[in-house]
């Protein structure tokens, strides 16, 4: 850490040359510039100084007997709190040779003598000014990652919803980061109609997951209080449209399941195919036909009306899993999914399966979107 400030503190300098004439005029020449320096006449003096106080910057001899400049500034790289200490090396020449092993050594600059007292200065303000700039940022970007942290915290929190009915419901959700933009909400009205959503906000991470708890809140609680599903829909839409910048919208798959649970109601509104599978046998796909809600101010719409039997099982995905690409590009793709579908049903596997193999086809490069599936047993 720089300790110098543009106020009364001093930046201390570690000097270190077997030359003591030319020590004394180092450290004369830096105290006169503001500078608190102490000095060393040999490596092993200058690592025991270390010890006692901790320089801001360290100005090396190249060739000093014993414990040269480059293997003093080798051991300083090696002991903690110094193996980010910026060094300057001052060599009788600036051969590549010297040069090399210089910055080889883990040298930030280097200076030649007879030293230019101007250019001395010069690097010496140059590397504090940068250090203590690069300190700034880190610091800042600690200050952002830890407001981030407190902030996915309390989206989680609040997503984190003991209103979800688990009945006739399997999904899984795969983030691409910490939080995710994917939601799975699922209730029951008093008279037994079961209500699915599966949304998709723009993007991932933590500004696609910041209106995920409006958009539960508003589903819980007009579920609650025994609203039918184009309402849940209408309002969703609307209050997204006012609240949320034009980039922000959600793609969403809405389910009602009647009573009877003989009849099921889709929106689509920009979700992958919604499928209905009868005996291990896709039966019907539901097209998005519906804007992702909060794009435009759209009239209240009916859905897509289907005859469902007992133990039809429905499935719904957000785009990236069907757009997930192995590493040649491929986009693993609707087709893939449905075999993958058929597959599980068959073999009588969980959901995690699938989320297990669109993971294989990736192969190792990294996960670029949310990806999340819900099931509704009818």
């Amino acid at each position: 850490m720089i300790r110098a400030t543009d106020g009364n503190d001093q930046a201390t300098v570690l000097v270190c040359d077997d030359d003591t004439d030319l020590l004394e005029v180092i450290g004369q020449f830096l105290r006169h510039k503001g500078f608190r320096i102490i000095t060393a006449c040999s490596g092993a003096e200058a690592l025991q100084l270390c010890q006692q106080d901790q320089p801001d910057i360290a100005l090396l001899d190249a060739m000093m007997p014993g414990m040269d400049g480059f293997h003093l500034c080798s051991q300083l790289r090696e002991i903690h709190p110094y193996h980010d200490l910026p060094v300057i090396i001052i060599t009788v020449s600036c051969d590549d040779l010297s040069v090399d092993q210089a910055f080889a050594s883990g040298a930030e600059e280097y200076i030649t003598k007879p030293i230019h007292w101007a250019v001395l200065e010069h690097r010496i303000r140059g590397i504090l000014k940068r250090r203590k700039a690069e300190e700034a940022v880190c610091q800042h970007r600690d200050s952002l990652a830890h407001r981030q942290q407190l902030i996915e915290k309390m989206i989680t929190r609040l997503r984190a919803s003991n209103r979800f009915d688990t009945r006739n419901i399997r999904s899984f959700q795969s983030p691409a980061e910490k939080t995710t933009g994917d939601l799975v909400l699922s209730a029951f009205c008093s008279d037994g109609t079961q209500h699915l959503l599966l949304g998709d906000f723009t993007g991932h991470g933590l500004p696609a997951a910041i209106g995920g708890p409006i958009v539960a809140d508003i589903f819980y609680t007009m579920t609650r209080k025994n609203l039918p599903m184009p309402e849940i829909v209408s309002e969703i839409n609307e209050r997204l449209y006012e609240k949320t910048p034009a980039e922000v919208f959600l793609a969403a798959g809405f389910l009602a399941l009647d009573p009877s649970r003989s009849q099921l109601t889709v929106w689509n509104c920009g979700i992958p195919d919604i499928l209905v599978f009868r005996r291990g046998i896709c039966q019907q796909r539901v097209s998005s036909t519906l804007f992702a809600r909060g794009v435009v101010s759209c009239p209240d719409d009916p859905g897509v009306s289907l005859d469902v039997e007992p133990g039809d099982r429905v499935f719904a995905c957000s785009d990236g899993l069907v757009e997930e690409h192995n590493a040649v590009g491929t986009l693993f793709g609707q087709e893939n999914l449905e075999r993958l579908i058929i597959l599980m049903l068959a073999t009588n596997e969980p959901m995690e399966w699938i989320q297990k193999r669109v993971g294989h086809y990736r192969a190792n490069h990294a996960q670029t979107d949310d990806m999340t599936m819900v099931e509704m047993i009818c």
